[in-house]
């Protein structure tokens, strides 16, 4: 995987610009969708995107056999499909540098923009690139947040443990800091889970992390009571939501507001400034920084499903502070901060006819956003790109932008 030319990271740049200077896309579209399946793309079988970056690539993988389960792991961009790598695998999170995370034959691995790979490991522990049921992905700097629990649980540190760390390719951060949001409590026979009561916590919802990195986190502890350790028809099992958090990225953390106490908290989304986007029950919040909760979003029209297909999010926000949600009927509705409202844009996606959104699981800057979606043909539910359609003035504005870039940069080399 390498780096896109300087021309075209230069077309992006203008774009963000004008996007920015603007306001972002004109919230009624037009928009387009790219659907990874036949007959959008006759050779794809099954796919599915988790990310997408500044730049439009998104990242996930594809099915290229009919009734086989081999994934390829896959950088799309502008309806390009690019496979990486030659084991089975998928990828997970790109950032804006081109760098990806992704899972190969069961192994984790940070796949640089230069092409160079290196496996995702943390000493003594397994390695997962899933935390809380989603992909936390990876930032800017390389840094990647990981699940990392240790082979041997005779072998954890006492009383509590986040088994979360950051790991990039020069070192590892175990994120001690955050263990006492996590206590935990071994069976009187840490060797054998039947010897009595136990307790542990652990990570059910988390953001991506920031380029601070700053990511937010929902914590429930599960209690195992196997009362006669000779009869398991009479196991005791316990599952209760506790508390959630943003970790500041120092190793401090503040603990986040809910609406209503003992209300169930589920981060979704972080932006840069360290904004978090997630559900504080049934309503969809934000809360700033240090935890507190932010002004009430207003409800869009149609209510916004809480979870997508696998309990994947339906929702996502961008650092404009723009905001995607797949409905109830499976359209989408966008928050504009500029008018704190609402719109219904599934009118306005040319291509999506009778097709229905199942999952939002990436949003740039630019307007782009990606997920699972049910194409008009049923079937299933397969990777998208819904793009903004640049209207006429903006376009020219891109063009112009570039045509003196390019003047720029030729002059420069004649010099």
């Amino acid at each position: 995987m390498m780096r896109q030319p300087d021309f075209l990271q230069a077309f992006f740049i203008v774009m963000i610009a004008v996007a920015s200077a603007g306001g972002g896309h004109a919230i009624a579209g037009p928009y387009s969708i790219d659907i990874l399946i036949n007959p959008f793309h006759p050779d794809i079988v099954d796919s599915w995107l988790f990310d997408i970056n500044e730049q439009g690539q998104a990242s996930g993988y594809i099915i290229t056999q009919p009734g086989s389960f081999a994934r390829k792991a896959i950088l799309y961009r502008n309806g390009a499909v690019e496979v990486l790598g030659s084991d089975a695998g998928t990828i997970r999170s790109i950032n804006s540098q081109g760098d990806a995370v992704g899972d190969f034959s069961s192994e984790p691995k940070f796949i640089a923009a230069n092409g160079t790979v290196t496996p995702i490991e943390v000493a003594g522990n397994f390695v997962t690139l899933s935390v809380g049921g989603a992909f936390a992905g990876l930032n800017d700097s390389g840094d990647v947040l990981v699940g990392a629990f240790p082979n041997d649980p005779v072998d954890m540190p006492p009383n509590a443990s986040s088994d979360l760390a950051l790991w990039n390719p020069g070192a590892v951060n175990t994120l001690a800091g955050i263990d006492p949001l996590y206590p935990y409590t071994n069976p009187p026979d840490p060797a054998d889970f039947l010897s009595g009561p136990s307790s542990s916590s652990y990570t059910f919802s988390s953001t991506p992390l920031n380029n601070a990195n700053q990511f937010a986190a929902g914590i429930h502890r599960g209690d195992f009571d196997p009362v006669d350790p000779l009869n398991e028809v009479d196991d005791v099992f316990a599952d209760v939501f506790t508390q959630a958090y943003i970790s500041n990225g120092l190793g401090g953390y503040s603990l986040l507001e809910t609406l209503t106490v003992g209300e169930e908290i589920r981060p979704v989304d972080i932006d840069e400034a360290g904004v978090v986007l997630g559900w504080s029950g049934s309503q969809l919040v934000l809360w700033g920084p240090t935890g507190a909760l932010l002004p009430a979003l207003p409800l869009p029209a149609e209510p916004i499903e809480s979870a997508g297909y696998g309990g994947y999010p339906t929702v996502q926000r961008n650092n404009l502070g723009q905001i995607v949600g797949v409905t109830i009927a499976g359209g989408v509705q966008l928050y504009d901060p500029a008018t704190n409202a609402w719109t219904d844009i599934t009118p306005f996606i040319n291509g999506l006819g009778t097709g229905t959104f199942s999952t939002i699981q990436g949003f740039n800057d630019v307007g782009q956003f990606v997920g699972l979606v049910r194409p008009p043909a049923g079937g299933g539910v397969y990777g998208y790109v819904v793009s903004p359609v640049p209207e006429p003035g903006t376009f020219a504005i891109c063009v112009t932008g570039l045509v003196v870039l390019a003047v720029r940069s030729k002059s420069r080399s004649s010099n």
